[in-house]
C-alpha cells in the first residue's frame, strides 16, 4: 500500500493557495498583488483546518496533520491573524 506522511499535507495546501491565487481574478477580472498574498495565504491554512476538523472523528487523520508542522503552523498563524483583526475591529462601522 502506498504509504502517506505528512508531506502530503504540505503539497495539498501549497496546492490549494495557488489555487485561491487565481479566484479572485477570475472573479473580477483583475489582479492584485497584495490580494493576492492574501488569497495564498488563506488556501494554504484551508487545508490544514479542513484535516484538523475531520481528523476529530479520524484519529489517523489527525496524526497525518501532526506530523506536518509547517501546515500546521501557517494554519494556526492564519487563524491568529483574522481572530486579533476581529477583535481590533470589533463594534466599527463597515
Amino acid at each position: 500500500m502506498l504509504e502517506v506522511d505528512g508531506n502530503i499535507i504540505d503539497v495539498l495546501s501549497m496546492l490549494a493557495g495557488i489555487g485561491c491565487i487565481f479566484i479572485r481574478p477570475c472573479r473580477c477580472g483583475r489582479w492584485e498583488r497584495t490580494k493576492a498574498i492574501a488569497d495564498f495565504l488563506n488556501g494554504v491554512a484551508v487545508v490544514p483546518f479542513g484535516f484538523m476538523m475531520l481528523g476529530t472523528t479520524w484519529t489517523p487523520l489527525m496524526n497525518l496533520v501532526l506530523a506536518s508542522p509547517i501546515s500546521l503552523g501557517i494554519a494556526g498563524g492564519m487563524g491568529l491573524l483574522f481572530m486579533l483583526a476581529e477583535i481590533m475591529t470589533a463594534g466599527q462601522a463597515a
